[in-house]
């Protein structure tokens, strides 16, 4: 502020009357928690042993890990206006608020063809 402006605003203070209040229009934003509770809910997103995260990919059928690349994808098909800080947070988000799933399948069993299979060898 320069010193005119001080000087009204202390002659407002004295007067009781205040300069008008700007009005704040802009939309309210998502928050990137709720952002990343929307992308966990719709890609069924996990964590596997409270560490990796996995993303269901539909197309091949199997859960896909760690792919940073799909789920920026992801973000910002989404949430097109978001920001690198933004996605990055979402991403933060993701990693500490996704399910834990903590059964794994005995090493001998492999998944195939939307089946598991007991391999002995």
């Amino acid at each position: 502020m320069n010193r005119l402006e001080d000087m009204k605003d202390v002659v407002n203070r004295i007067n009781g009357t205040t300069a008008p209040a700007t009005q704040n229009t802009s939309k309210p934003k998502l928050q990137s928690s709720d952002m990343a509770k929307q992308l966990i809910d719709k890609y069924h997103i996990i964590r596997l042993n409270n560490s990796q995260i996995y993303i269901y990919e539909k197309s091949e059928g199997i859960y896909v890990s760690n792919d940073y690349e799909r789920l920026n994808d992801y973000i910002y098909a989404d949430f097109p206006l978001t920001s690198y800080n933004q996605c990055r947070d979402i991403r933060h988000k993701i990693q500490h608020t996704a399910p834990i799933v903590k059964h794994i399948a005995p090493p001998n069993y492999i998944a195939f063809n939307n089946r598991h299979f007991r391999f002995e060898s």
